[in-house]
């Protein structure tokens, strides 16, 4: 996990990696690599979730959010 986020974020920037109930990480060039806790929940489908996670962050990063603040 942590160690392919500083592999591929030297590459390309920002890397999230989603770990399904366990949350994701996220890191990349010159930034720590923090865990994201997942919200608590009883899921009926999880078809897409991961992709909504995505899509969620990269509106986030074009609406000038500051990740570094994520809990």
């Amino acid at each position: 996990g942590v160690e392919a986020i500083a592999a591929l974020g030297a590459r390309v920037g920002r890397v999230m990696l989603t770990l399904g109930p366990d949350g994701a990480l996220y890191g990349g060039r010159g930034r720590d690599t923090v865990k994201v806790p997942a919200a608590t929940c009883d899921p009926i489908d999880v078809t897409g979730a991961g992709d909504t996670v995505i899509s969620t962050l990269a509106a986030a990063l074009a609406a000038g959010e500051d990740l570094g603040k994520v809990p």
